[in-house]
């Protein structure tokens, strides 16, 4: 987790520096288009850093509201197991399937007879009986 954190560091530090070589090489104000009335013209770098910082917050936030939120939810369903187990009722068993039974999908049609050729032209798909002479008489 320390290597995480240093990682993070040294692209926050390398994300400064590239601003602050932005900013001296491009030393033009801009005058935002909606916010004009308000504030002053700025330099490109403050309206760069500025984007960056709420493009962070856009994904960040939303994201680790959901990790906090499931957070919450497995302390309870942790809390809720404990309070169960601790119950003098056994705990379910689930069984594995026997070795009698097929782990298959369970199919509803009829299996066709293995000695029943798949391609029509292989063979007659019909048993019919030998021809004896018994019943021409």
């Amino acid at each position: 987790m320390k290597s995480v954190r240093i990682v993070r560091v040294i692209l926050l530090l390398a994300l400064i520096a590239y601003l602050w070589l932005f900013h001296s090489a491009n030393r033009v104000q801009v005058e935002l288009p909606i916010l004009n009335y308000f504030l002053p013209p700025l330099p490109v770098a403050y309206v760069l850093a500025v984007a960056l910082v709420l493009a962070w917050a856009v994904g960040f936030i939303p994201a680790n509201l959901r990790a906090w939120r499931r957070g919450r939810e497995l302390t309870k369903l942790r809390a809720r197991l404990a309070e169960w187990e601790g119950t003098s009722q056994p705990p379910l068993q689930v069984r594995p399937p026997s070795p009698t039974q097929h782990p298959g999908p369970r199919t509803t049609y009829v299996a066709p007879e293995p000695d029943v050729p798949v391609i029509p032209d292989r063979g007659s798909p019909y048993h019919a009986p030998d021809a004896t002479d018994d019943e021409a008489g």
